[in-house]
């Protein structure tokens, strides 16, 4: 009868011992059911406001660049102007067409332009850029058009 208690008593503590476990994995289950999706979702928005300060970054260098563009048009040649700014990663394309200066940035079907639109001048760009950083910019009144090139 003892060791019949005895067998009892044992089989009861680890009952209460793989109740204690189970327990424990619901409880660690349910943590992580909530923290994962929480932390997926401040991820995108992390990524998305970087996004958007990148993109307010470039709009202000394009905007200053433009409005550079318009200065020294109405000066005309040889009117120079040397600007520095601060241009932010990813861009991988910089053109102008017509006084319509864009960048793009990103690839893909994730990418978009930032453009800025110069009043009065017709744009060139000549400038090399080669990722993030501060450039100068030479912005330089030639004939009818003005020239955007790295300034040396």
């Amino acid at each position: 009868m003892a060791k019949y208690l005895s067998c009892q008593r044992r089989d009861r503590h680890r009952r209460r011992k793989g109740q204690v476990s189970t327990e424990y994995l619901m409880v660690i289950s349910f943590s992580l059911l909530i923290l994962i999706p929480t932390i997926i979702i401040s991820v995108n928005y992390s990524q998305d406001y970087q996004n958007r300060v990148k993109a307010q970054e470039l709009k202000k260098a394009a905007d200053e660049i433009t409005s550079s563009a318009d200065s020294v048009y109405f000066q005309g040649p040889p009117a120079l102007n040397t600007l520095k700014i601060y241009l932010p990663t990813d861009i991988t394309k910089v053109y102008a067409i017509g006084n319509v200066l864009i960048f793009t940035v990103g690839s893909g079907p994730a990418s978009y332009n930032v453009t800025s639109k110069a009043q009065y001048a017709n744009l060139t760009w000549n400038a090399q850029i080669g990722g993030e950083g501060n450039y100068n910019l030479a912005v330089q009144a030639t004939g009818s058009n003005v020239t955007i090139s790295t300034a040396g």
